[in-house]
């Protein structure tokens, strides 16, 4: 504000809005044509962040606001003619929006959940590493038990950790997630019980209680692992003999940390470049926390909005040298939330093609449509 009108007429801006899902869209729905008037009385200004970034963008002449996100429902859908008396335009992407395309090696929706294909009606994709969390299993972790599948969770960490070593990246960074809640309370009683649980498997691995742990843990990589493994990488399919050396080490590695405000706890990868944990939170592993070589997660928290869904999948990314590795602990719903979720976005890719191939904006059919 405190620059002369003719510098911010000449001075050219580029506002790039980062996640610009979230708090960029006015939420409010204040919607006004170009031909209306809003009844003072009745006026309400859009929302906060909203109103701020129009305001923003009208103090310029040459300003360009370019929005990012991996979610954009919410902002193709922000209506095309919205004007606001007092901060101007809406956010609607009017001059172009680009489809970024995947880039090799990276899993999203598609590549772990699968999607149904619209012409054939058929099954597309998703890899065998989805494992399902009964409605019995989250009653014990209501009623502050461990289930037998959080278990068995912890013992595919443990042997992903070991494989991964064996593959060479011992010092690179492994991170199992849990997301049950997102209450502190209900957090913390988790992390009790899996902190209690892996350091009772630590101890029995170290001391060879009961010699029960190696035939369990051989039988599983057996099962588990290997067939996904020859299915896809039949040169990384070794033996449980070749990764046991490795367990040791993992054990001893692996930190269980609770990750929200009442700890203050992080994922300092800077501080310890190969930290291996078990991260247990609500929101703030939901979003915008980077999560360095996901391998477990174990994620039954239910939210019914799209975009809150796709952040929290914190496993989409890439896992060079041990995309066979990883696994997701979720519920039916869930999984079948994320496939239609991989569906709505192979459908959306698909039309913004159109715009890029004929060189539309997204104002040009509505002009089409009136002409």
């Amino acid at each position: 504000d405190a620059a002369p009108e003719e510098v911010r007429r000449s001075l050219p801006v580029l506002i790039i809005d980062d996640e610009a899902d979230q708090a960029s869209v006015d939420t409010r729905g204040s919607y006004q044509g170009d031909d209306e008037l809003p009844d003072p009385e009745e006026y309400e200004p859009p929302s906060r962040i909203n109103s701020l970034i129009r305001d923003l963008v009208g103090k310029f002449q040459r300003c360009a606001y370019v929005a990012y996100t991996a979610t954009p429902y919410a902002n193709i859908l922000i209506p095309h003619d919205t004007v606001d008396p007092t901060v101007g335009n809406d956010l609607y992407p009017k001059d172009f929006i680009i489809d970024l395309p995947k880039p090799d090696g990276y899993f999203g929706a598609e590549e772990l959940f699968g999607r149904l294909d619209p012409e054939s009606g058929g099954e597309v994709g998703g890899i065998d590493i989805i494992r399902e969390v009964s409605d019995e299993s989250l009653a014990m972790l209501a009623e502050g038990q461990i289930p037998p599948i959080l278990e068995q969770a912890v013992f595919d960490f443990v042997l992903g950790g070991a494989a991964r070593a064996q593959r060479g990246q011992a010092g690179q960074p492994a991170t199992m997630l849990v997301h049950t809640s997102p209450y502190i309370a209900d957090q913390s009683v988790i992390r009790n019980l899996v902190e209690t649980f892996f350091n009772e498997l630590r101890d029995e691995w170290r001391y060879d209680r009961n010699r029960r742990l190696r035939p369990l843990l051989q039988q599983r990589w057996g099962n588990e692992f290997r067939p996904i493994t020859r299915g896809c990488h039949l040169e990384r399919d070794v033996a449980f003999e070749e990764i046991e050396p490795h367990l040791n080490a993992f054990f001893n590695d692996v930190q269980v940390l609770e990750i929200n405000s009442a700890t203050g706890a992080g994922l300092d990868y800077e501080r310890e470049p190969g930290l291996k944990s078990i991260a247990i939170g609500g929101n703030r592993l939901s979003r915008g926390l980077t999560l360095e070589g996901l391998l477990v997660s174990f994620f039954v928290r239910r939210s019914v909005n799209y975009d809150t869904l796709m952040q929290m999948g914190r496993w989409f990314g890439f896992r060079g040298g041990y995309d066979d590795l990883p696994r997701i602990y979720t519920t039916p719903e869930l999984a079948g939330w994320f496939s239609d979720l991989a569906l709505v976005e192979y459908r959306l890719r698909d039309d913004l093609r159109v715009y890029e191939e004929h060189g539309l904006t997204p104002y040009t059919p509505e002009r089409h449509h009136h002409d």
